[in-house]
């Protein structure tokens, strides 16, 4: 019997993801009663239908349906405020392959830990590329998905549309301009959340309410 560390820790719970087919996912996992809370208010098939335009707007041009192996590490950035809203906690569904990241540390760099010019560097950078505006995250820790030896996992694959700095507030603050996007992201209907952990290359020292968050 082979040892307990080598059998895959991660299913692939989007196995089958395709463009085509996300509405329908989508309204399934609404539908769950574990998801009740999501719903706020509305229904599953309201929540499906608003949840695939969203993944629409983001994407430039129709998400691909890729399926990710061993060696493939995702990151995500996600805010130290409010860990628990849904668009800036760790198990959420937007995800960039770490090969950007590494690439951008390279050009601030390479030490963002010690300095904080490069921090910034390397912050402002991901959210260009990556559109990732004001509201969505402040780009703050990041976390990582790692693929073992016989683990995959299906993402919706693409680069990021043009987003506006600030996606959520209405008037004058439209007029800040735009992000680029470009870059590569994935999304991910389902998160093997038990994967996820904190990548060891923090951008900043942070607190949730007092408490500090080691890097």
């Amino acid at each position: 019997m082979s040892p307990a560390h080598d059998i895959p820790v991660i299913v692939d719970l989007n196995e089958g993801l395709t463009w085509a087919n996300l509405t329908e996912r989508l309204l399934h996992k609404f539908s769950l009663p574990e998801n009740a809370r999501r719903l706020r208010g509305r229904n599953p098939e309201e929540m499906a239908s608003r949840g695939t335009a969203s993944v629409l707007r983001a994407f430039k041009g129709f998400p691909k349906s890729e399926t990710l192996v061993q060696g493939a590490t995702l990151l995500r950035a996600t805010s130290f405020r409010d860990p628990w809203e849904d668009r800036n906690n760790n198990f959420g569904s937007w995800w960039f392959p770490e090969a950007l990241f590494l690439e951008i540390l390279d050009l601030c760099g390479g030490d963002s830990l010690r300095s904080s010019d490069c921090s910034d560097c390397v912050r402002e950078k991901l959210q260009a590329v990556l559109a990732l505006s004001d509201n969505f995250s402040d780009i703050e820790q990041l976390w990582c998905i790692r693929l073992k030896a016989g683990e995959k996992l299906t993402v919706l694959a693409g680069p990021a549309f043009t987003q506006p700095r600030d996606s959520g507030l209405a008037g004058s603050y439209l007029n800040m301009g735009n992000l680029p996007g470009g870059a590569s992201q994935y999304y991910l209907l389902n998160v093997p959340e038990s994967s996820v952990e904190q990548y060891p290359h923090q951008l900043l020292q942070g607190f949730w309410f007092g408490k500090s968050i080691l890097r």
